[in-house]
């Protein structure tokens, strides 16, 4: 027996493979990876080492491009953290790397110091999750709670009291 194909029906509508096309090339696009390195930087020049340190993180910042975009975050002073996100790992790194190294050339210039405590790495969810942490403990940590003061409320006792509507004129001979 022999069959003839009369109407063909396809497995899957239109509207159904355009979804899926759309969520595989959605899945599979690269997505950028979090780089990150730590850093503490000091600068003790009289009273403008602060300003120094800030210098010194505009030079960093000015290191990125917009392929690798690079930020810093103040966690609690020394403490630094210098971010970009990239597709490609090496890159990340290399761009962190130079980034370190534009920052302390600055900030040994001013005779401050900038010590690497963790090296330009990939990061994820987890460890910003334990930054943001950390950061939110140190900001806790910070704040001013009751009993801060060292110095003893003084109660304000005056001169003491004066009858003026009994004494005459308030004077006494």
């Amino acid at each position: 027996m022999i069959f003839q194909v009369t109407k063909v029906v396809p497995a899957m509508s239109d509207d159904v493979k355009d979804s899926l096309i759309k969520n595989i090339k959605r899945r599979t696009t690269p997505q950028p990876l979090k780089i990150r390195a730590d850093v503490e930087m000091r600068c003790y020049h009289q009273f403008d080492g602060v300003l120094h340190i800030k210098e010194a993180m505009r030079k960093a910042e000015a290191t990125g491009d917009k392929n690798c975009p690079v930020k810093n975050k103040l966690v609690a002073a020394p403490l630094y953290v210098l971010t970009t996100q990239s597709i490609d790992k090496e890159q990340g790194i290399l761009v962190l790397t130079d980034t370190i190294q534009a920052c302390k050339e600055t900030i040994e210039r001013r005779k401050g110091k900038l010590k690497v405590t963790e090296r330009p790495r990939a990061v994820c969810e987890r460890d910003d999750k334990l930054l943001s942490e950390a950061m939110a403990k140190l900001g806790t940590a910070n704040e001013e709670v009751g009993g801060d003061d060292d110095s003893e409320e003084e109660e304000d006792t005056g001169m003491g009291e004066i009858d003026f509507e009994n004494s005459a004129n308030g004077l006494h001979e």
